[in-house]
């Protein structure tokens, strides 16, 4: 799997203005591991762009401060699909040891 490049980013952002006022970072990987995730939420915020990020949660912690000053955050989900859908070995309550109250 590859990432999304901050040009391909900035054209799907141009290309959405005027049909949307969300963008989703949630499907098809983990969006905090990107590693221009702040870029990525300025640019939909130059755009208008509300964002709203779905997340396993275990980079909440290390990615607080980008988080916390993305201009248009809108939504932070966090997801357990990770755990469902991979027949993990450890307990529910063991998995989400990681993830921030």
């Amino acid at each position: 799997m590859r990432t999304m490049s901050v040009e391909e980013f900035t054209l799907v952002m141009d290309r959405l203005m005027g049909h949307t006022k969300y963008v989703y970072f949630h499907l098809l990987g983990e969006p905090l591991i990107h590693p221009q995730l702040d870029e990525l939420l300025h640019i939909a915020a130059a755009h208008g762009m509300n964002c709203c990020i779905t997340t396993n949660g275990f980079l909440l912690k290390e990615k607080a401060d980008a988080l916390l000053g993305a201009e248009r955050l809108h939504k932070i989900s966090v997801s357990l699909h990770s755990f469902e859908a991979n027949e993990r070995p450890e307990t529910l309550e063991k998995y989400l040891q990681d993830v921030p109250d």
